[in-house]
């Protein structure tokens, strides 16, 4: 007994898999997902359920963007006839399929009913050709025809095997379909998927590692040198005052010293560079990646594969980026360093990172203007001037995951930078509105607090060092995650590939030059020495010491 082929139908456009949240092109099923289709038509005994009695019938599934034409409805039979609409994403799966079915119903390895009131229904609806009498060799030897000669035609697009290239010559019949299915399945592995060398060129993608590596260096010497320090002394001194002083003393020596000072200062530089580095990759996102002009985002794309790639890197970027401007700023208000500047700066950075976030389906070109530029760039006359089928294929695999961690990355985005900046939002206000808002009476405490006010002020400060301490753990480790997907993305960017390295990509490792030497710099000569030559003569660097001797008279004013 052969298995049946069933007919189904949904009154809603279907959303096909395209790794990640693809937009408007979710409409339509990438070449992978109709050569699978095609596939488990054509191979169902080498699936887990061939053995299963009775067989398991194969069911075709028909949604309202198959078999559409200029003429009006959809009309199965005349999108699989005529090459014009055989070639576009959507027709070219259910055609494929309705042609190997009409082959295989008739050489008896499937049966078929088509007065069942599924099979006649949508026969209605579609306008679903007779099995029976469907040339369906016609059509499927157009569609090898077609893939063969798009190998030559739309070159640029991709390389094919030479099994590719000939499959044409390959008779079509039932015998013949396994093999030409097991070819086709090796045609979007030549795939050229073109990536941006703006958005991540060897060059870029060093200059997103250097600047990554920065910030955890930067953090890991202020707290080193500063803030941890001041916790483990504290803590000391719970079993011996002796130990604590001498703790005390120690860490006076470091925060003072000319490592110390280097590394913050190096801080405050690299968190300005980098906030504006990571603010125009945001705006370029937002600016550049127009769904609905074909000269924006999708520009640089020859398939829809790219199109994809570009989007998850933009993504990935404009989003995970965001995470070492968090945490610097967060060490620099540790340490006591509220500057507005920075901190407005932050606050645009991460509102822009919400924008990406909430517009994530909208840095996805749309399938019209793609599909216009494909038809312009990679049409194939064998393809009835259709775009190459290798336009419809997916990224290569791995490329899209080595960048995008999906909606659950953007969701921990959401909340541990939300957790984040309202951190910093208390803590820059606070500080600015300290020791300005309560009357001196209050500040010398003249009436007794109540008993709950008083275990609540003990208990604050416990608090809000847990609430720091959690935060940036999640932060840093954030931030290494991040680190991880540049280390497993630098290997596509062609890094060691010299080709590849043009003037902008030399000039995009340059932008973190100035703030590496300076930080060599302050450690080799001092932070007086590398400073005094940037400021007007008018004025003096001085150290904290220098200015509490020239308070007791020790040290000259030094004049212009």
């Amino acid at each position: 007994m052969a298995a049946s082929i069933e007919f189904a139908s949904t009154p809603n456009l279907h959303s096909y898999p395209w790794v990640i949240n693809a937009g408007s092109i979710s409409e339509i099923p990438s070449f992978q997902t109709t050569w699978s289709d095609l596939n488990r038509l054509v191979n169902r005994e080498t699936l887990p359920h061939a053995e299963v009695w009775p067989p398991v019938p194969y069911t075709i599934q028909f949604t309202p963007s198959d078999c559409n034409t200029t003429s009006g409805p959809m009309n199965c039979t005349e999108a699989c006839r005529n090459e014009t609409f055989l070639f576009t994403p959507t027709n070219l799966r259910i055609c494929s399929l309705l042609a190997a079915a009409s082959v295989l119903v008739r050489n008896d390895n499937y049966s078929f009913d088509p007065t069942g009131d599924s099979a006649r229904r949508v026969a209605q609806d579609w306008y679903v050709p007779d099995l029976e009498t469907f040339d369906g060799e016609r059509v499927l030897g157009n569609i090898t025809e077609c893939i063969s000669q798009s190998c030559v035609a739309a070159s640029g697009v991709g390389t094919c095997s030479d099994a590719v290239s000939r499959v044409r010559y390959v008779p079509i019949n039932a015998t013949n379909l396994s093999p030409v299915v097991e070819i086709l399945s090796h045609y979007c592995n030549g795939l050229n998927s073109i990536t941006n060398a703006d958005m991540a060129g060897p060059g870029v993608v060093l200059s997103y590692l250097f600047q990554t590596s920065l910030s955890l260096l930067f953090y890991v010497l202020v707290n080193f040198f500063k803030l941890w320090p001041r916790r483990i002394y504290a803590w000391l001194g719970c079993f011996s005052a002796s130990l604590q002083n001498k703790g005390r003393r120690l860490q006076s020596s470091l925060t003072s010293s000319r490592f110390t000072a280097a590394a913050i200062s190096s801080l405050v530089e690299f968190q300005e560079v980098q906030l504006y580095f990571i603010g125009s990759i945001q705006v370029a996102s937002l600016i550049s990646f127009d769904p609905d002009n074909p000269n924006t985002g999708s520009s640089n794309s020859n398939s829809f594969g790219s199109a994809l790639l570009g989007s998850a890197i933009v993504s990935a970027l404009g989003i995970n980026g965001v995470y070492t401007v968090l945490l610097c700023q967060v060490c620099l208000q540790r340490s006591d360093m509220h500057w507005w500047y920075t901190f407005v700066l932050t606050s645009v950075v991460f509102v822009m990172a919400q924008v990406i976030v909430a517009r994530d389906d909208m840095l996805m070109p749309s399938i019209e203007a793609l599909w216009d530029k494909f038809s312009r760039d990679a049409s194939v006359p064998a393809c009835a001037d259709n775009p190459s089928p290798m336009t419809f294929c997916g990224p290569p695999r791995g490329s899209v995951a080595a960048w995008s961690s999906g909606a659950e990355g953007r969701h921990v985005f959401v909340s541990v930078g939300t957790l984040a900046y309202v951190g910093l939002l208390i803590d820059q206000l606070s500080h600015a509105l300290h020791d300005r808002t309560l009357p001196q009476t209050c500040k010398l405490g003249s009436a007794p607090e109540p008993r709950l006010v008083v275990h609540a002020q003990s208990a604050w400060p416990w608090i809000r060092e847990l609430y720091w301490f959690s935060i940036q753990a999640l932060l840093f480790v954030c931030t290494l995650l991040y680190y991880a997907v540049l280390l497993r993305a630098s290997p596509r960017a062609g890094i060691g590939d010299t080709s590849q390295w043009s003037f902008g990509q030399l000039i995009a490792v340059m932008v973190w030059a100035p703030t590496i030497i300076k930080y060599i710099y302050f450690n080799l000569f001092g932070m007086e020495e590398g400073f005094e030559e940037r400021v007007s003569k008018e004025y003096t660097i001085l150290g904290r010491k220098r200015i509490n001797h020239a308070s007791d008279g020790r040290v000259e004013q030094r004049d212009g």
